[in-house]
């Protein structure tokens, strides 16, 4: 019931806004985003940067020049464009930032060309089909000194920035075993989830991330085991790695509705993430014994998106090149592991 109260007050919200009548003040310094891609995560990034007080949406972008309209006028009545590439050439906009939100495919080029044109990026997850694109369009926003960021929004929570300080605070002592679980129940469109990349690229790159990040890096060793479904869409996958004395375990189904928790375990305590772990707004702190320590909730007001849209707008007012809290190297170590998982499982499949 709670879920649904806050959905209800969310859309209230969002159509007060939309007619004018609620305004939000922002900050003196507050920057203005580009927005290409106006599906679900569009509208969702959008809404959130609408009541943040330290950005708002500029212009918009669309294939459809008509979608566009009905999107801007839902959205501060900013500026539409009916093709990309308008968007990014657009000087008089002054953007400080465009986010990307269009289908994997596309990333590459909408991103090099925006990085050309000397804009800061941020793209949706993941990010490129590689890591040798990644690794490309990383030097070229340095060369352009330019902002590039993935859009991964999990490592801007207040729960991961806690359990980032608990572990390196040394409070639950040697990181030993990694583990994150993400199952949902789902009906799939297989043409959208080939092009997408199966269950792995579509949010199994969270699980991706959580492992190398608490384990500081690209495993050293992994094995794996998937099911494909009769479209040849991954639907399963168990995934077991190691890195020093690490060790990370990855659960992913896209047809069984189980636990979607994570834990980091130590020599001396580990930390709980509540389902879903990727957008949990709770984490607990148990000892060795197992007995909980302290447990640590937050209040978010759009899902947790408002951190990164806040992270975004630090970045960009501070001259970064760089998110400290979603780094490309992280970002390079997740692209390479996934094109080896999808690699060597083509194989065992074919």
């Amino acid at each position: 019931m709670k879920y649904y109260y806050i959905k209800l007050k969310r859309y209230l919200l969002k159509t007060l806004f939309s007619f004018g009548v609620m305004q939000v003040k922002k900050n003196h310094q507050h920057i203005k985003w580009g927005v290409i891609g106006l599906g679900y995560m569009g509208e969702t990034l959008s809404s959130t940067i609408d009541f943040s007080v330290s950005g708002r949406v500029a212009a918009v972008a669309s294939r459809s020049k008509t979608k566009a309209i009905k999107f801007a006028k839902r959205h501060g009545n900013c500026k539409p464009f009916g093709s990309y590439e308008s968007m990014i050439l657009d000087d008089t906009l002054k953007l400080d930032v465009i986010y990307i939100c269009t289908p994997l495919e596309t990333h590459r080029d909408l991103i090099e060309k925006c990085l050309m044109a000397g804009r800061n990026v941020i793209c949706e997850k993941p990010i490129t089909n590689n890591d040798s694109d990644l690794k490309y369009l990383a030097k070229l926003a340095s060369d352009q000194k330019c902002l590039l960021i993935e859009a991964m929004w999990m490592n801007c929570l207040p729960t991961f920035r806690k359990a980032v300080e608990l572990v390196e605070r040394g409070t639950i002592g040697q990181v030993q075993l990694v583990r994150a679980d993400l199952n949902k129940q789902e009906i799939y469109d297989s043409q959208h989830h080939l092009s997408a990349g199966g269950v792995l690229a579509n949010y199994g790159v969270y699980a991706l991330s959580f492992i190398t990040s608490f384990l500081k890096g690209m495993p050293k060793e992994f094995s794996s085991a998937v099911r494909y479904s009769s479209s040849n869409v991954d639907t399963n996958w168990h995934i077991h790695a190691t890195r020093g004395e690490g060790v990370g375990i990855i659960n992913l189904s896209s047809n069984f509705s189980a636990s979607s928790k994570a834990i980091v375990a130590g020599d001396s305590g580990s930390i709980v993430w509540e389902a879903q772990f990727n957008r949990t707004n709770t984490i607990t702190l148990y000892n060795e014994a197992g007995t909980e320590v302290e447990k640590f909730s937050y209040h978010y007001q759009f899902e947790g998106f408002e951190h990164m849209v806040d992270e975004v707008a630090h970045c960009v007012l501070n001259n970064m090149t760089e998110s400290e809290l979603m780094p490309l190297e992280n970002s390079i170590s997740v692209a390479r592991w996934m094109n080896m998982l999808l690699e060597k499982n083509k194989q065992v499949s074919s």
